[in-house]
């Protein structure tokens, strides 16, 4: 399913194959939106693969799961701040998503100091950024790290 090849997804499924949310997660990874869409015609979970769906930055296929019944909006913010996926970012805020310890730890990890100036305002300093250093420590974004420390 992560590689794309809808010809081997139907050979797996005419043998018998039933793990479908596997499927479907590997297939948003790969953003391919043929496959997504297979899997859940068989009855794959989107609930599983929002978040791998926001991290891959395939709006379309965030839409599909969203449409399918996917509602973890908060695990889809997160992904997305990693790879600042800002389209799909600002999709997750809209539907409901406001942890935004969450947002500001995803930003961290990923390194985009863009996303920590947005997120960092809305995190109280007392309790919300710690974690969040600590991600932007092990990550390797010390100028982060110094942007933080300054915050708290």
């Amino acid at each position: 399913c992560r590689g794309g090849h809808a010809d081997i997804v139907k050979i797996c499924i005419g043998w018998g194959a039933a793990d479908w949310d596997w499927g479907l997660r590997t297939a948003c990874v790969g953003g391919h939106v043929d496959i997504v869409h297979q899997m859940l015609r068989l009855g794959a979970n989107p609930e599983y693969s929002i978040g791998s769906a926001c991290m891959s930055g395939s709006v379309d296929i965030v839409n599909m799961l969203i449409d399918a019944g996917a509602t973890n909006f908060e695990e889809g913010l997160w992904n997305a701040c990693i790879e600042n996926h800002t389209a799909i970012i600002d999709m997750m805020i809209q539907l409901g998503a406001k942890r935004w310890e969450g947002a500001l730890q995803g930003a961290c990890a990923g390194g985009h100091v863009d996303l920590v100036k947005r997120f960092l305002p809305l995190v109280d300093p007392k309790t919300g950024v710690d974690a969040a250093m600590e991600r932007a420590r092990r990550s390797g974004f010390p100028k982060i790290v110094e942007m933080l420390n300054v915050y708290i």
